[in-house]
């Protein structure tokens, strides 16, 4: 009986307009997160000790936040509302991260060099723009500053088995399309599909394509020790503009 009714409580929060566009935000941030994270502490996945290790005691933005993946970092977070993710993280751990700025990953509505940092974690695949969206993390973050990325390894996501790499002229070709998720709608749902899948050895040319010096990998790891499906970049801004567009 319990399950049923705060079933028919969910339906009734993401299925009216008003509820879910100012009661349930609201909902969220004063009551369930405060209740479930005492504030911030990271609930469901372990936290990344190496996260911590190079973020902490900095003031920075993560993109694509999840609380049942969290960091447990004093972040900004970043994204766009979505009615999947966010009823996933509620039956999960009983919240959803909230969103300190609605925003799509490659823009960004904070000025340049204001960020100590740009933390994201199982995002950089669901980016169609994926050099735009780059260069959008690169503009905000100070120069010695850091950019930190777990991507997921090719296989991890059953979807994506089998599927070729994403290559550099693809990436350039996006780029200069300028796509959104509109014009890949076929790929999938927006914002749960993979536009692209990378290798450690991919991921890491294409950000020196696409910076050259101006971003050095000051550390990584084969496999992330977060949730452990993936691989960990992490980059130190050291320049305001990157060597190449």
């Amino acid at each position: 009986m319990l399950a049923r009714l705060k079933t028919l409580g969910l339906d009734l929060l993401f299925n009216q307009r008003l509820l879910y566009a100012h009661a349930l935000p609201f909902l969220n941030r004063h009551v369930l997160w405060p209740i479930v994270t005492g504030g911030g502490r990271a609930v469901g996945f372990r936290e990344s000790m190496l996260a911590h290790r190079w973020l902490d005691g900095l003031h920075g933005l993560e993109v694509g936040p999840s609380v049942s993946n969290g960091f447990g970092l004093p972040t900004r977070n970043v994204g766009r509302r979505d009615k999947i993710y966010e009823r996933e993280q509620l039956q999960a751990v009983g919240c959803f991260a909230p969103l300190h700025i609605e925003a799509n990953a490659d823009a960004l509505p904070v000025p340049d060099g204001s960020q100590d940092f740009v933390l994201s974690s199982h995002v950089v695949e669901h980016c169609p723009d994926l050099i735009g969206t780059l260069r959008e993390w690169f503009r905000v973050i100070r120069v010695n500053g850091i950019l930190f990325i777990i991507a997921p390894h090719r296989d991890a996501a059953p979807s994506d088995v089998g599927r070729p790499l994403t290559t550099w002229e693809t990436l350039v070709d996006l780029h200069h399309r300028r796509v959104t998720d509109a014009d890949l709608a076929d790929q999938g749902v927006a914002g749960h599909c993979h536009y692209h899948v990378f290798s450690p050895t991919t991921l890491k040319s294409f950000i020196e394509q696409i910076f050259g010096a101006a971003l050095v990998l000051v550390e990584e790891q084969e496999r992330d020790d977060k949730v452990g499906n993936g691989f960990t970049l992490v980059y130190r801004k050291t320049a305001a503009e990157p060597a190449s567009t």
